[in-house]
């Protein structure tokens, strides 16, 4: 008899593992399911932000980008609920402290979110300013063309390594364009080669659209921006993450391994606008607290490049200010028939330079003063 009630409790036992198996199975394929939903939709909110960003930025005549991360940030807001079938005006207020750490970066710098208590006990999340990817060079730079900020007769000038008795401060550039240095030295009543005083002065090379070379230690070095990014992450998370966050450990802070290994590759470039997002402890659907995080792929995200060039015309004094998507040193023809035919213009040199500025749409060119180049307009539309 008890043999038969010890058959009949260790059945029982075997239904009852098998019911919970099955459950704890089905559950966590449903959560599969979910997250990967999420996921989804959190790509599809980074890439909708990215172009925006992208379509919607503009480049002043100093290489400065001008945006807006709130509008960027709504935006993937908007498309992150709307994927998920929750979007609402008062979701998306709500969303955000699901995702303790926001970055949004263009060529020139970063903007970072941040979390404020205000005196009523609530929490206010607002985007402070750009913050440049500024930094000390430890080896001096080789830059090329004429910097006009040094003089009309220097060419090819090197930015000098800094020194604690001549400090240089840099604020690289994702695209190696566009970089500004900061002597505070720097004596600006003597010639543009000699150092010294304490008046200070802002000097910004590769403005002709040329780029200068990455490498560690000098005024551009992409993985050394990437970094400065994770820094940035690291300190968002380290604010803003609830303290029981996926995130913390013993109260360190834990950045995704998959986020530390890509931004400290030597290989990553980055070459467009981005934007980071990491979500933690996110509860609005599924049936526990779920963390993922999603990059923009900025490898891919290429700015249209309208290119301002002044041409001589017979009959025109100065020439002609004229713009179109055709490099005038004939890098971005596919035709390379064509290449010298775009070589052989009569350039007017802007600074020892066929080109005068670089904007991402042809309204910003059009507002510089620039006409299209209907001539080779069709080359590179």
């Amino acid at each position: 008899m008890l043999e038969k009630w010890g058959l009949v409790a260790l059945a029982a036992f075997a239904m009852v593992a098998l019911f919970l198996f099955n459950w704890n199975f089905q559950r966590n394929f449903e959560e599969r399911i979910i997250r990967d939903q999420l996921l989804r939709a959190a790509n599809a909110a980074s890439d909708a932000a990215t172009e925006y960003m992208l379509w919607n930025s503009e480049e002043t005549p100093t290489g400065l980008i001008i945006i807006d991360p709130d509008w960027v940030w709504y935006v993937y807001k908007f498309t992150f609920l709307e994927s998920i079938g929750l979007n609402s005006r008062a979701n998306i207020n709500e969303l955000e402290h699901f995702f303790p750490a926001v970055i949004i970066a263009v060529n020139d710098g970063y903007f970072m979110r941040g979390a404020t208590l205000n005196p009523n006990g609530q929490w206010e999340y607002r985007f402070g300013h750009k913050i440049p990817f500024a930094r000390m060079p430890a080896l001096p730079t080789q830059t090329w063309g004429v910097v006009p900020d040094r003089g009309f007769n220097t060419v090819n000038p090197i930015i000098p390594a800094s020194n604690p008795g001549f400090p240089v401060i840099v604020a690289d550039t994702m695209n190696g364009r566009n970089i500004n240095v900061f002597y505070p030295n720097w004596d600006n009543s003597a010639d543009a080669d000699h150092f010294g005083a304490n008046n200070g002065r802002y000097i910004r090379y590769a403005v002709d659209g040329r780029a200068l070379d990455s490498f560690e230690g000098t005024a551009h070095h992409q993985p050394s921006i990437a970094r400065e990014l994770l820094r940035a992450m690291d300190a968002s998370m380290r604010w803003n993450a609830s303290p029981n966050s996926a995130y913390r450990q013993g109260g360190e802070l834990r950045i995704p391994a998959e986020i530390v290994n890509n931004f400290n590759s030597e290989n990553v470039t980055f070459v467009g606008p981005m934007v980071i997002a990491l979500a933690d402890n996110f509860t609005w659907v599924g049936n526990k607290a779920m963390s993922f995080w999603t990059l923009s792929n900025t490898q891919i995200v290429a700015a249209p490049r309208v290119y301002v060039y002044r041409v001589a015309i017979p009959g025109v004094p100065g020439g002609a200010l004229l713009y179109s998507y055709c490099d005038p040193y004939g890098r971005d023809i596919f035709n390379q028939d064509m290449n010298p035919r775009i070589d052989g213009r009569p350039f007017i040199l802007h600074n020892g330079s066929r080109i005068v500025q670089i904007f991402n749409s042809e309204h910003s060119a059009a507002i510089f003063g620039a006409y299209p180049d209907m001539a080779y307009a069709h080359l590179c539309s």
